[in-house]
């Protein structure tokens, strides 16, 4: 396995996080919930959500499992996505 350089790890911490909220944002949707209504089941304002989802915010493990919980899903579902890499290391994420 090839060893990433810290800028390669940064990159790809940034592309898991945008993929994550993009997944999020999809299962959400998914279950007619507003991001409002998710912030109040896991405690959060309705800001922090909107972050996760559009910018890539980082979130914890647990706050993983709470936002399963709130959707009624499994926190794998949550992580469920690819990163391909492209000639460009880690560089095309794609949501489904």
């Amino acid at each position: 396995m090839k060893k990433l350089q810290r800028k390669s790890t940064d990159a790809l911490g940034i592309k898991i996080q945008k993929a994550f909220g993009c997944k999020l944002r999809t299962i959400r949707k998914k279950k007619e919930m507003s991001q409002e209504e998710l912030a109040h089941e896991i405690g959060w304002e309705k800001s922090h959500i909107s972050k996760v989802e559009n910018h890539g915010q980082n979130v914890s493990l647990v706050t993983i499992f709470l936002i399963a919980r709130a959707l009624e899903v499994n926190p794998c579902d949550l992580i469920n996505f690819s990163i391909d890499a492209g000639d460009d290391e880690w560089d095309n994420i794609m949501c489904k």
